[in-house]
């Protein structure tokens, strides 16, 4: 990975804007999203890299949902984008249907939103690590809510909390987001406007 073979780039990258990861549970397990999951090692090191982080994940993604309104939309123009998404959006939004969703998550298209409106989302500042050993959690990216950890010290045969410690935020976490403006923006990228 770059950042390894050369810390030095890590003040030279404005922001990072990454699709993945997950605050309230996963995709491909209880706990972990899938591109986090397949190499959990690498995540770690771009959340510790010190750079602007921003993490658009399943929290927002799964609220994002392309259905067959904006699919409607996207009929009503034509051009080889516009045709060539129209026909992967409407396999996907059928496949959804037959699981009994309302419409396909747009993960991918909503991080490239955020990277051009960073308004789309609420994202609070939070420190995130990602479980590269558990069983059951590997993957999982863990979010800090409280901004501080308590320091546990063992005393004999049982722990005792002296105090706690503040933990930095190195992510902006995206929880909630404005996903009919969204949409908009996405239709009318796609139809060219």
């Amino acid at each position: 990975m770059a950042v390894l073979k050369d810390p030095t780039i890590v003040p030279l990258v404005k922001e990072v804007v990454l699709m993945g990861g997950s605050i309230s549970g996963g995709n491909v397990n209880a706990s972990a999203e899938a591109n986090i999951y397949n190499d959990p090692e690498a995540a770690q090191i771009v959340f510790q890299a010190g750079w602007p982080l921003t993490m658009v994940g399943l929290d927002v993604g799964d609220k994002t949902l392309l259905g067959q309104k904006q699919l409607e939309q996207l009929g009503r123009t034509h051009g080889p984008v516009n045709d060539f998404i129209y026909s992967v959006a409407k396999y996907l939004v059928e496949l959804s249907a037959k699981f009994g969703a309302p419409g396909t998550p747009m993960y991918d298209p909503l991080a490239v939103g955020v990277a051009i409106d960073a308004t789309l989302v609420k994202a609070p500042p939070l420190h995130v690590d990602v479980e590269t050993r558990g069983e059951f959690t590997r993957g999982e990216t863990v979010a800090n809510r409280r901004g501080e950890i308590e320091r546990n010290v063992l005393h004999g045969d049982h722990y005792v909390i002296e105090g706690l410690d503040k933990v930095t935020p190195n992510a902006k976490v995206c929880t909630d987001v404005e996903a009919d403006r969204f949409l908009q923006l996405f239709v009318s990228r796609i139809q060219g406007k």
